[in-house]
């Protein structure tokens, strides 16, 4: 898991750095071989998880014109029967707008780790690339892997760094290595010579007697010590990751709460000043992001990202991102109408609490849709809050549309919906194929809950 979670996104997006005709641009065919159980959450899961990690190019796995093929779940469309295909369609609007954002931005990296495959395949001893990478990237500290041949016919030093093309490195990590060739040795005396910073993790290759030496387990520190592009939090949060880029004067920032556990809620400082703009673009709003020196609170819950944007004007007319209290529950009573994907039929029934639809007390054999419905007496709510969710759920307030989420936090706008008296609330969501066509792909993944499990909240 490290190679995937440190390394290989890391690959290609370094590559897209320092080979000028891709213009810092890499592309990932996604999505593919996770059967049905990969629901449109895991989706986005992972289509964050590239992103943050600068990719910015996504083919989509799974067009196949022929249904079912056994090579292809989960299918976006299947010919028409797909119950979370109107989330995909959400899914795909995102990924095309923050490729759009971050697209052609220089992105900015802390540090240079060398990609020695030379000296795994010399057969002596050797670091994977992953062990220095995962501190840093555990750290908010990002970088770039670069192979040897990259630095022996492009790198250069100016102003005491380490470049190559238009990236600027302020360390390089040569991960430790028994064996590494002669001339790529000579190569990073001839650099650090002209003052670029090289340190050995770990130990010295063979007949190397020059060179800082820096233990594993201080090399994030040592990273930010020397690197003037810091992200930093005011506690310990491994899982959340950050991407920067600049591109002319403004400043792009994407946060992802990688946790599947824990909610982020801190203080999150940036190499940025003044004020700029909070993008949940997802939900289609944006906030206004007032700043002490780039420290600014931030919360996300479990896998939530969102994207910042300083040096533009575009956060002076924005408000500030409201901040709720406590929460009246709406606890029903429910009306549950069940419509089994390749079905017409539809069963409906009435709750007085809400289920997991495919656990212990529902049907593990149901994929398509779960329309609930009731009715509350609140006018002045400005938020309504699903709680948990499985998977994708539209919501209609007084018959007005107030939007889809397709992964928590599954909050909604109602302020403009409600009327004084009744309302009436219909929530439709909807869960993947994987409990109605079980396929092998599915064994190796989570299969979430399906419908609203709450608690359904109003602020």
């Amino acid at each position: 898991p490290e190679f995937f979670q440190y390394v290989l996104p890391r690959l290609a997006a370094a590559h897209s750095h320092i080979q000028p005709r891709m213009k810092n641009r890499a592309m990932c065919e996604i999505f593919g071989a996770y059967g049905w159980a990969e629901g449109i959450s895991m989706m986005r899961r992972l289509i964050d998880h590239m992103l943050v990690r600068g990719i910015n190019h996504f083919v989509p796995h799974a067009f196949s014109p022929d249904y079912p093929d056994p090579d292809c779940p989960p299918h976006f469309n299947a010919g028409g029967c797909n119950p979370e295909f109107s989330g995909f369609a959400k899914l795909m609007r995102y990924t095309n707008q923050v490729c759009h954002l971050l697209e052609g931005a220089t992105e900015q990296v802390s540090a240079a780790i060398l990609y020695h495959a030379e000296a795994e395949w010399s057969g002596q001893k050797y670091m994977l690339t992953q062990k220095p990478a995962k501190l840093l990237y555990d750290a908010q500290l990002n970088y770039d892997i670069l192979p040897i041949d990259a630095l022996m016919e492009q790198a250069r030093v100016e102003n005491g760094r380490l470049c190559v093309e238009t990236m600027e490195y302020p360390v390089l990590i040569i991960p430790y290595a028994q064996v590494l060739p002669a001339a790529f040795l000579e190569k990073l005396r001839e650099l650090e010579c002209r003052d670029a910073r090289i340190a050995f993790v770990d130990g010295r290759p063979q007949d190397c007697t020059w060179g800082e030496v820096v233990p594993l387990m201080d090399v994030a520190g040592y990273v930010r010590k020397h690197s003037s592009v810091n992200v930093r939090l005011n506690q310990k949060f491994p899982l959340l990751r950050v991407f920067h880029g600049v591109r002319g004067d403004t400043n792009l920032f994407m946060v992802v709460n990688e946790s599947m556990e824990a909610d982020f809620d801190g203080q999150l400082q940036l190499p940025v000043t003044g004020s700029g703009t909070k993008l949940k673009m997802l939900e289609d709003s944006a906030y206004r992001v007032d700043t002490n020196d780039g420290a600014f609170n931030l919360k996300l819950c479990c896998g939530e990202s969102a994207v910042f944007v300083f040096g533009d004007k575009s956060w002076i007319d924005l408000p500030r991102e409201p901040v709720y209290g406590q929460g009246i529950p709406l606890k029903g009573p429910w009306t549950l109408t069940l419509k089994r994907a390749h079905s017409t039929e539809e069963t409906k029934m009435h709750l007085d609490k809400l289920y997991n639809v495919t656990g212990p007390e529902g049907d593990d054999t149901f994929s398509g849709w779960m329309r609930y419905e009731t009715v509350f007496d609140v006018a002045n709510a400005d938020l309504l809050d699903l709680g948990l969710v499985g998977e994708c759920a539209h919501v209609w307030v007084n018959g007005v549309d107030v939007g889809m989420r397709i992964h928590a936090p599954y909050t909604f706008d109602i302020s403009n919906a409600l009327r004084e008296g009744e309302n009436r609330l219909l929530v439709e969501v909807a869960n993947s194929l994987v409990h109605q066509q079980p396929d092998d792909f599915s064994r190796f993944v989570q299969i979430p809950p399906s419908g609203i499990l709450g608690p359904v909240m109003l602020f």
